[in-house]
């Protein structure tokens, strides 16, 4: 909070107003959060949403799946994915 500090003034009074503050706005926001929540929720939880949900869903995973082993770097020979084994010697 210090570069909300003006230069003129007590800084303890600033620092105590801000902190007085700082309670209630993030009060205000949690209930802002909960509200918008719980209006998510209901209409997520419809029949009609799940329904065309699905199918949107099921597309999205292939498609993050497919993009994933396309980008995935291999060895070329066995098509492993494996990272290769460095040899550690113990002397």
């Amino acid at each position: 909070m210090r570069q909300y500090v003006q230069g003129g003034g007590s800084t303890t009074r600033q620092i105590l107003f801000q902190g007085i503050l700082d309670g209630p706005i993030r009060v205000v926001r949690w209930f802002a959060l909960a509200a918008v929540a719980a209006r998510l929720r209901a209409l997520l939880a419809r029949p009609q949403f799940r329904l065309r949900g699905k199918p949107t869903t099921g597309w999205m995973i292939l498609a993050t799946g497919n993009e994933v082993a396309a980008t995935r770097p291999t060895d070329g020979a066995t098509g492993s994915t494996s990272a290769p084994c460095a040899a550690v010697s113990v002397a």
